[in-house]
């Protein structure tokens, strides 16, 4: 069964039970109505190679909206400074 990041609600690991576990919600359920999904892995390490990998791409998305974010502020503080600073070298000039 294939969930989208965004539909998965929790995702954990015991790696001392080699398992994977995540709940997510089908795509037309209600939201109160999840599912949970365990998983057996080979070994300990691969069990932590998933959890990491899963956690990667689901919160990349987030980093980088909170980057571009960032960025977009910072570039309009610059702009805002810049206007001042014009305005205030015509106002000084006349």
């Amino acid at each position: 069964m294939a969930h989208a990041l965004k539909r998965i609600a929790f995702a954990t690991c015991f790696p001392d039970q080699q398992q994977f576990t995540f709940i997510a919600r089908e795509p037309k359920a209600t939201t109160d109505e999840q599912f949970c999904h365990a998983f057996r892995a080979r070994s300990a390490r691969e069990v932590i190679a998933v959890t990491f990998v899963f956690l990667f791409l689901k919160y990349l998305f987030l980093f980088l909206i909170i980057v571009i974010v960032v960025v977009a502020i910072v570039l309009i503080c610059h702009l805002i400074s810049s206007s001042v600073s014009v305005l205030t070298l015509l106002v000084t000039q006349q």
